[in-house]
């Protein structure tokens, strides 16, 4: 049995104990011949009938079991260095996994957590109970499957090194997230690291900057950039909550009249009275863009029927004709639009669905079109009266 004293003093362990057993097996052998020599002695075999020789073999006897427990004590200590040092080892790197700020978590192949880190549990505000064995995709996503985009799946796939950024719903925050794959002895695939650094405060840091490469400068809205890039983290959102969702183009009608008739002064404020209108019909986390110069778009999730997502066109258009109807503006405001629908269970690319969504308005326009001339039919959208484009 191995016991070690804190202070740094060894106590009784193994190899003092085969040490005094060799050195007590061989008394004991010499007594038992000391006991039996006046019978004949079971060593006589061995000992020679000459002056000192049967002292001589028997100190030699003594001393083998001696030098025996001595060379097994010398090897027992050394094992004993060996698990210490193992043990130490083990205990810093321990500490030192635990000291690391990112969230550090150690998957196998089949995407379970075998070792969490502080941090990690801190980031997930779970204990290691609760995390250890289990899916990743559950502790970190709350999913019951990995997200299309898990940059682990990439590296379990290809075992290649990835890095991505995220927003995590699940935590609510921006995350950096790298994946290490693991081999093992006979350099197979055996897992991966996976390490978690918390962004969002460099997302609030950058917010000005940021903002302005995605955000449209007239209207205040998402520009083309920065729609694509937010639709791509709630659609990961929405498949993995298993939601459907709805893709709205808009078209402000007649933008080029309103620039010729009232300038462009007016124009830029009908785009911007479009974006406002469209700010009111759609929900906060809704993302509502300008795409082009009179071209809007809009991603909402949470449709479970399309005739659900239908509502979403019909409430836009209320709240056009309600502004039409306080009569603020010398023209009638007319959007042309087009929807395009994803059910809970499909998945569709996001430009797939714009341009659906841009096809399917631009046959409602053309339809407005055909049946009067091209001009004739704007202005009738509109109602831009004729003395008052005379005037200008």
């Amino acid at each position: 049995m191995i016991e070690r004293q804190r202070d740094g003093k060894t106590g009784f362990t193994a190899k003092h104990g085969v040490t005094f057993i060799s050195v007590g097996i061989g008394l004991l052998m010499w007594f038992m011949d000391a006991a039996c020599s006046s019978k004949g002695s079971f060593m006589d075999a061995f000992i020679l009938d000459v002056p000192g020789y049967d002292l001589f073999f028997r100190i030699l006897l003594l001393a083998t079991f001696i030098f025996s427990g001595m060379f097994m004590s010398r090897m027992l200590s050394r094992r004993e260095d060996m698990q210490d040092q193992l043990a130490h080892s083990k205990k810093e790197w321990e500490e030192t996994f635990d000291v690391i700020s990112d969230a550090v978590t150690i998957h196998d192949r089949d995407f379970n957590i075998i070792r969490v880190n502080k941090a990690a549990k801190e980031m997930l505000g779970m204990p290691s109970s609760l995390i250890m064995h289990r899916k990743c995709y559950r502790s970190f996503h709350g999913s019951d499957v990995a997200p299309e985009s898990c940059p682990a799946c990439k590296t379990l796939a290809t075992g290649m090194p990835s890095v991505t950024e995220i927003f995590e719903p699940r935590v609510n925050r921006h995350l950096e997230i790298k994946i290490l794959p693991r081999f093992d002895h006979s350099n197979q695939l055996a897992g991966i690291v996976h390490i978690v650094r918390d962004i969002s405060e460099r997302f609030r840091t950058d917010g000005p900057v940021r903002s302005l490469s995605l955000t449209d400068d007239l209207t205040g809205l998402y520009n083309r950039r920065g729609f694509m890039t937010m639709c791509e983290q709630q659609q990961k959102s929405a498949v993995r909550m298993k939601r459907g969702f709805v893709m709205l183009f808009a078209d402000v009608d007649g933008l080029n009249v309103i620039n010729d008739s009232f300038g462009h002064s007016e124009g830029c404020h009908a785009l911007i009275r479009t974006s406002a209108i469209l700010r009111e019909s759609f929900r906060e986390t809704d993302i509502v863009a300008r795409v082009g110069g009179d071209e809007f778009a809009v991603f909402s999730a949470g449709y479970g029927t399309e005739s659900e997502a239908n509502a979403v066109v019909g409430r836009l258009q209320k709240r056009i004709a309600e502004h039409n109807e306080r009569g603020e503006c010398r023209y009638r405001l007319s959007v042309s639009t087009g929807m395009a629908y994803c059910a809970p269970e499909t998945r569709r690319e996001i430009t797939d669905m714009l341009n659906e969504a841009d096809r399917v308005m631009y046959a409602e326009k053309e339809t407005r079109k055909s049946s009067c001339g091209r001009r004739e039919g704007v202005e009738a959208a509109l109602h831009i009266p004729d003395q008052g484009m005379t005037n200008i």
